[in-house]
């Protein structure tokens, strides 16, 4: 396999984060992140180049499905605390 280095700048906040676990082997880490998340936009882009719906439809259905969803989390909430 050939390795491929990346310089990345990280906020000074996370930086100090990861200095505070000395034990973080921290390249291991940002490679499976990586390939995680690699991983997952391959099989997003496999699924949209199948797709036949419109930019206009797929926003249609996805604004459908955040109201859904809105309204069940709402419920939930009242059921929850009664408000």
């Amino acid at each position: 396999m050939t390795e491929v280095i990346l310089k990345a700048n990280v906020p000074e906040d996370m930086a100090d984060e990861f200095k505070r676990l000395p034990g973080l082997e921290m390249s291991l880490l940002v490679s499976r992140l990586l390939k995680g998340k690699l991983s997952r936009l391959v099989r997003l882009e496999r699924i949209i180049s199948k797709s036949e719906l419109s930019g206009d439809e797929a926003k249609e259905i996805s604004d459908e499905i955040s109201l859904s969803l809105s309204r069940r989390y709402d419920n939930l909430y009242k059921k929850a605390y009664g408000k």
